[in-house]
């Protein structure tokens, strides 16, 4: 009976969890984190961002200049499973220059590295990625063309 009474517990525990993970709430029971990036390519280079996560959907945007940004925020949810995969495009004339690189994962190396905020720098050298452990942006990924 007692195990029986456990089991209600936990199941009622997990339940609950579960309903705030999937609120809005300000009692939210989950870290939030956010994803950031910086356009730092030429005025005339509009930067084309798509970011999907299967657990929470699409989150697209168009950056049109030097120093504009894009952020978005999500709570993780109670598996600790929330990863978002980004595409990012920019044409320089009639060349198409892409990459495609995980902006945020949920593993513990990933989230000492990025703090509360992932913040990503993008450069027609390719994407930075700020190391807030180490307080230095490190170029991560290079454009594919």
């Amino acid at each position: 009976m007692a195990r029986f009474v456990i089991l209600i517990v936990q199941s009622v525990l997990l339940l609950v969890a579960m309903v705030f993970s999937m609120s809005e709430s300000r009692f939210y029971p989950f870290k939030k984190y956010h994803v950031l990036l910086v356009d730092n390519l030429p005025d005339s280079d509009e930067l084309d961002i798509q970011c999907t996560s299967d657990k929470i959907g699409n989150k697209d945007q168009t950056l049109n200049g030097f120093g504009q940004t894009f952020e978005f925020g999500f709570r993780e949810d109670y598996f600790g499973s929330i990863s978002f995969n980004c595409n990012l495009w920019y044409y320089s004339g009639d060349q198409e220059h892409h990459v495609n690189f995980n902006a945020f994962a949920n593993n513990k190396h990933f989230i000492t590295s990025c703090g509360d905020t992932c913040k990503w720098t993008v450069t027609v050298e390719g994407i930075h990625f700020y190391n807030a452990d180490k307080g230095e942006d490190e170029l991560f990924y290079q454009w594919d063309n």
